[in-house]
């Protein structure tokens, strides 16, 4: 294994530019592979009798039913279901989740997918601040996290340490949330009930970008998604949020509950803005949040 304090920063910039072509160019090749399925089906109106060199793995053996179902409808098109065996596991009484909040109710009593909202910086009254810079983070979420985890609580029924994991598209909000839980920091505050608790496989802490913690999974995800500003444009506004293969890692990774934490009006209304936008404007870019808050109602949104 190569240890990273032992490499030249040429070394390891020289690896992520191999890794990085290497991923392009498998993405590519699938890419290229899934126009030519489509041409192929039109064409012959079958692909029967036509060899692939990938296909997508249509039965998922890990999320709750209700995340699978919004993954599958935002991200590939309802191709996706739940084996029989976990949607029995994940919906017997009482609940099998290895964890539970211990107050307020609408926390116990919390859905599978859960929004925990903040104020839009935008429409409420002296609300002055949302996002901040230098580099991306959003200190109301962050003290939200804390909240919401000093009334996070093991489930004494279970044997193993539950997984938990607090992920954000940028790298500074991550930072800051682990400074909050560690108690190495002198102003920090650490949790004691997270003892109880692990973070997933590889990671060493319970916080992680959504770059870094892709392939893996926990049994709780909160997410810290940051924007909330008042720029004008698609990109400005939203960032990150807008990059659909980093939202579906958010997003799919959690076994039995995911908590999403960030204001639910302004990212809504950058997803009305999509719907309405003409095609040729750019904003087919973030089309699938189109699809997330459209499935968000039908699920009926959860906040807390």
């Amino acid at each position: 294994m190569l240890d990273e304090e032992t490499l030249s920063t040429d070394t390891l910039r020289d690896i992520g530019i191999i890794a990085a072509r290497n991923l392009m160019l498998f993405e590519t090749l699938i890419n290229d592979e899934e126009a030519e399925s489509k041409n192929h089906k039109q064409i012959f109106g079958s692909l029967e009798n036509r060899k692939s060199i990938a296909s997508m793995l249509t039965v998922q053996h890990r999320m709750h039913p209700d995340i699978a179902e919004l993954i599958s409808h935002v991200f590939y098109k309802n191709e996706l279901t739940t084996d029989e065996e976990k949607i029995r596991h994940h919906l017997q009484s009482p609940s099998p989740r290895p964890f539970f909040f211990a107050s307020p109710k609408p926390l116990t009593n919390s859905a599978t997918i859960t929004w925990i909202d903040m104020p839009d910086v935008q429409t409420t009254k002296n609300m002055k601040e949302g996002d901040s810079l230098p580099r991306w983070h959003n200190k109301l979420e962050c003290s939200a996290v804390v909240e919401l985890l000093k009334k996070l609580r093991r489930n004494p029924n279970v044997e193993q340490k539950p997984k938990l994991a607090v992920l954000s598209p940028y790298a500074e909000q991550v930072s800051q949330l682990a400074k909050a839980l560690t108690r190495k920091n002198p102003d920090s505050k650490y949790l004691s009930n997270l003892e109880l608790f692990t973070p997933p496989d590889d990671h060493s802490s319970f916080c992680s970008t959504v770059d870094g913690f892709q392939g893996s999974e926990a049994d709780l995800i909160i997410v810290s998604l940051v924007r909330n500003n008042d720029k004008g444009s698609l990109r400005s506004a939203l960032g990150f949020l807008v990059d659909e293969r980093r939202m579906n890692v958010l997003l799919s990774r959690a076994r039995y509950q995911l908590i999403i934490i960030g204001s639910y009006q302004f990212i809504k209304e950058w997803a009305g803005h999509i719907e309405k936008a003409p095609s040729f404007s750019g904003y087919n870019d973030g089309e699938f949040l189109t699809k997330l808050f459209n499935k968000l109602g039908v699920f009926g949104k959860s906040c807390c």
